[in-house]
Formats: C-alpha cells, structure tokens, sequence
C-alpha cells in the first residue's frame, strides 16, 4: 500500500472544521477527486 501526504487542510478526513465549530467539505481533496462518497452519515458530524 501507497503512503499518501495528508492534505493540510483536512488531515485526510474531507472535513474542514471552522472557527464556529461547522463543518464543511475539503474543496483541495474534492478537486483532485480524494473524497468517498460512500462514507457512513453517522462518521461524517453532518446532520441529515
């Protein structure tokens, strides 16, 4: 297995945690086609 650099960002988890204490996607990793879209909802902290 290929050890991949983390995204800075993120630190690989596709999630940016702002100031406020929300959530938002990591649009470096959405651009460069990083992301799962089959992640459980429940690890996510979205609220659906």
């Amino acid at each position: 297995m290929e050890s991949e650099e983390k995204c800075e960002k993120c630190n690989g988890t596709g999630r940016v945690k702002e100031k406020d204490g929300s959530y938002h996607v990591c649009y470096d990793c959405l651009a460069k086609g990083k992301l799962n879209q089959h992640t459980r909802p429940r690890d996510s902290k979205i609220k659906l």
